[in-house]
């Protein structure tokens, strides 16, 4: 849309910062990681970062789709799920990560994933685009307008 403030590019260490207000939100709430699981590509870096600040035991990277919409863009899905091993997560107070959270779709889709699996998630992002009702466990580093751009996702 005309007239809108470009997005903001946020570098390394921006990122950083985020992923230690994420660490310092989930270390306050009491509730102790045991395993993280990144979204990849972009979930897949906060999920390192957190899984040493937060001292988790695993961490998982799912792979996530891209499909095509009509009109142009693409919708995310999860994909490559054979691979989440249930004795990482059944038990376990599982962290679900991403960079951003829009649409909230891949933040309640895998934390439900999860729980069918036996683990209790709860969902994180370094940023967050609007409200979350349907999530209310979430954690968030930084509410914002529009979704910023991370170092990996510059061209």
């Amino acid at each position: 849309m005309s007239g809108e403030p470009p997005p903001q590019h946020y570098g390394w260490s921006r990122f950083e910062e985020l992923c230690e207000l994420l660490a310092a939100d989930v270390r306050t709430s009491d509730w102790q990681v045991d395993t993280i699981i990144g979204l990849e590509t972009s979930g897949a870096y906060a999920a390192a970062q957190l899984c040493v600040r937060l001292g988790a035991e695993h961490m998982i990277v799912v792979d996530v789709a891209k499909e095509p919409k009509a009109g142009g863009g693409y919708t995310r899905r999860l994909g490559g799920l054979a691979i989440l091993n249930p004795l990482l997560i059944r038990g376990k107070r599982v962290l679900c990560v991403d960079d951003g959270i829009e649409t909230g779709a891949l933040l309640t889709e895998l934390p439900a994933l999860v729980q069918a699996l036996g683990g209790e998630p709860r969902p994180a992002a370094l940023v967050g685009i609007g409200n979350y009702p349907a999530l209310p466990n979430l954690y968030v580093a930084q509410r914002l307008a529009r979704p910023p751009i991370f170092p990996w996702k510059r061209t």
